[in-house]
Protein backbone atom coordinates (compact mmCIF):
# COMPACT_ATOMS: atom_id res chain seq x y z
CA UNK A 1 0.00 0.00 0.00
CA UNK A 2 1.39 3.45 -0.67
CA UNK A 3 1.72 6.16 2.10
CA UNK A 4 -1.64 7.80 2.29
CA UNK A 5 0.33 10.99 3.41
CA UNK A 6 4.15 12.81 4.18
CA UNK A 7 3.52 15.41 7.38
CA UNK A 8 5.57 18.36 7.03
CA UNK A 9 6.98 18.52 10.77
CA UNK A 10 6.20 21.13 13.39
CA UNK A 11 9.46 23.50 13.92
CA UNK A 12 11.47 21.21 16.84
CA UNK A 13 11.02 21.71 19.89
CA UNK A 14 14.04 19.87 21.47
CA UNK A 15 13.40 19.93 24.76
CA UNK A 16 9.75 18.11 24.06
CA UNK A 17 11.43 15.69 21.92
CA UNK A 18 13.93 14.69 24.40
CA UNK A 19 11.12 13.86 26.93
CA UNK A 20 8.77 12.16 24.00
CA UNK A 21 10.94 11.28 21.03
CA UNK A 22 9.79 12.10 17.32
CA UNK A 23 7.25 10.70 15.48
CA UNK A 24 7.74 9.58 12.34
CA UNK A 25 7.01 12.05 9.36
CA UNK A 26 7.72 9.81 6.42
CA UNK A 27 6.63 6.66 5.89
CA UNK A 28 9.48 4.35 4.83
CA UNK A 29 10.35 0.71 4.17
CA UNK A 30 11.02 -0.05 8.31
CA UNK A 31 7.29 1.29 8.88
CA UNK A 32 6.16 -0.87 5.95
CA UNK A 33 7.69 -3.89 7.65
CA UNK A 34 5.96 -3.34 10.67
CA UNK A 35 2.86 -2.14 9.59
CA UNK A 36 3.11 -6.36 8.03
CA UNK A 37 3.71 -7.58 11.19
CA UNK A 38 0.54 -5.53 12.75
CA UNK A 39 -1.72 -7.26 10.61
CA UNK A 40 -0.06 -10.62 10.83
CA UNK A 41 -0.50 -10.67 14.44
CA UNK A 42 -4.12 -9.00 14.55
CA UNK A 43 -5.43 -11.22 12.02
CA UNK A 44 -9.18 -10.83 11.30
CA UNK A 45 -9.49 -8.34 14.37
CA UNK A 46 -8.40 -5.75 12.40
CA UNK A 47 -11.66 -5.75 10.76
CA UNK A 48 -12.83 -4.30 13.82
CA UNK A 49 -12.62 -1.15 15.03
CA UNK A 50 -9.09 -0.25 16.42
CA UNK A 51 -7.68 1.98 18.91
CA UNK A 52 -3.90 3.06 18.37
CA UNK A 53 -2.21 4.03 21.41
CA UNK A 54 0.53 6.48 21.00
CA UNK A 55 -0.23 7.67 17.58
CA UNK A 56 1.78 10.59 17.22
CA UNK A 57 1.25 12.46 13.56
CA UNK A 58 -1.15 9.50 12.49
CA UNK A 59 0.88 7.67 10.65
CA UNK A 60 -0.40 4.26 11.26
CA UNK A 61 -3.43 5.36 11.67
CA UNK A 62 -3.61 6.25 8.08
CA UNK A 63 -2.25 3.35 6.90
CA UNK A 64 -4.71 1.08 9.20
CA UNK A 65 -7.92 3.00 8.03
CA UNK A 66 -8.37 1.14 5.00
CA UNK A 67 -8.06 -2.13 7.18
CA UNK A 68 -10.70 -0.85 9.62
CA UNK A 69 -13.91 -1.82 8.96
CA UNK A 70 -15.43 0.06 11.96
CA UNK A 71 -12.95 2.43 11.81
CA UNK A 72 -9.84 3.27 13.87
CA UNK A 73 -9.49 5.80 17.10
CA UNK A 74 -6.08 7.64 17.55
CA UNK A 75 -5.23 8.12 20.67
CA UNK A 76 -2.14 10.50 21.74
CA UNK A 77 -0.58 12.28 24.47
CA UNK A 78 0.47 15.66 22.61
CA UNK A 79 -2.02 18.20 21.55
CA UNK A 80 -0.45 19.65 18.46
CA UNK A 81 0.69 15.75 17.04
CA UNK A 82 -2.79 15.04 18.32
CA UNK A 83 -4.01 17.61 15.72
CA UNK A 84 -1.92 16.86 12.77
CA UNK A 85 -2.92 13.02 13.64
CA UNK A 86 -6.80 14.19 13.16
CA UNK A 87 -5.54 15.65 9.36
CA UNK A 88 -4.96 12.13 8.31
CA UNK A 89 -8.21 10.01 9.92
CA UNK A 90 -10.21 12.71 11.90
CA UNK A 91 -11.28 10.42 14.75
CA UNK A 92 -8.39 11.13 16.91
CA UNK A 93 -8.35 11.76 20.79
CA UNK A 94 -6.03 13.85 22.90
CA UNK A 95 -5.80 12.02 26.12
CA UNK A 96 -3.14 9.50 28.09
CA UNK A 97 -3.57 5.78 27.71
CA UNK A 98 -3.21 5.06 30.99
CA UNK A 99 -6.61 7.33 31.36
CA UNK A 100 -8.30 5.74 28.68
CA UNK A 101 -11.25 8.04 28.24
CA UNK A 102 -13.55 4.98 26.46
CA UNK A 103 -16.18 2.78 28.13
CA UNK A 104 -14.70 -0.56 27.81
CA UNK A 105 -12.15 0.69 30.35
CA UNK A 106 -14.95 2.28 32.61
CA UNK A 107 -12.53 1.70 35.85
CA UNK A 108 -10.17 4.71 34.77
CA UNK A 109 -10.64 8.01 34.86
CA UNK A 110 -10.99 10.53 32.06
CA UNK A 111 -9.11 13.47 30.94
CA UNK A 112 -9.74 13.76 27.33
CA UNK A 113 -9.74 16.26 24.42
CA UNK A 114 -11.46 16.36 20.96
CA UNK A 115 -9.26 17.81 18.58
Amino acid sequence: MEPAMNVPPAPRDLEKAALRGEPSYVWRAGQKRRLEMILAAAGERVKGRLLENGCGVGMYAAQLLPYAAQGIVGLEYDFERACQARNATGQIVNAAGRRCPFPMAPSMSSSATRC
